[in-house]
């Protein structure tokens, strides 16, 4: 089905596994419940599609256009969308684990209750994004960009932002544990040495002089008694 077009198709509860759709054209059309898993979808045209609980596991979705396409609680594990165009797209409840989104352009996207755990955003442009109650534990985000982006009760446990640009964002209510470009390794202080060298002689001593006895301990009244 290279190069197909099936626009504004109704494929719904459509079993599309390993189906390769290289190229194809699916504008407006409805794939609800679509099981895609393993379909081939590079250079795919899917502007304004609609993919509600449509299951795309491990797809590969490179340079696809997914432009306006509603992607409501579609399962989209393992899949690659490097270079896709998602702008304005609307990913509710979508589950990402493990997706590979490098490069991809989201703006403008909403990705609101998206889990994104451990997904692989290198240099995605996510301008102007919002990612409300979205879940991003382990994602990668190196050089991503995330200007006036809003992350508004947002996860971002343990997420890698190595150069990443959030200018002008809006991190409101976000959880940013252990979040950090690199981990710090913690470095302990040298524990300072006992020094068993005899005391200094004191200045008003003259040249030659002996060194000024360690002062004794006073001994208790009791230690005198039992004497």
């Amino acid at each position: 089905m290279r190069q197909a077009r099936l626009r504004q198709a109704r494929l719904r509860q459509a079993r599309l596994r390993q189906a390769r759709l290289r190229q194809a054209r699916l504008r407006q059309a409805r794939l609800r419940q679509a099981r895609l898993r393993q379909a081939r979808l590079r250079q795919a045209r899917l502007r304004q599609a609609r993919l509600r609980q449509a299951r795309l596991r491990q797809a590969r979705l490179r340079q696809a256009r997914l432009r306006q396409a509603r992607l409501r609680q579609a399962r989209l594990r393992q899949a690659r969308l490097r270079q896709a165009r998602l702008r304005q797209a609307r990913l509710r409840q979508a589950r990402l684990r493990q997706a590979r989104l490098r490069q991809a352009r989201l703006r403008q996207a909403r990705l609101r209750q998206a889990r994104l755990r451990q997904a692989r955003l290198r240099q995605a442009r996510l301008r102007q994004a919002r990612l409300r109650q979205a879940r991003l534990r382990q994602a990668r985000l190196r050089q991503a960009r995330l200007r006036q982006a809003r992350l508004r009760q947002a996860r971002l446990r343990q997420a890698r932002l190595r150069q990443a640009r959030l200018r002008q964002a809006r991190l409101r209510q976000a959880r940013l544990r252990q979040a950090c470009p690199r981990p710090a390794t913690a470095t302990r202080a040298p524990m300072p040495r006992p020094c068993h060298a005899p005391p200094c002689p004191p200045r008003d001593a003259p040249a030659g002089a002996a060194p000024a006895a360690a002062p004794r301990s006073r001994s208790s009244p009791s230690d005198h008694r039992s004497a």
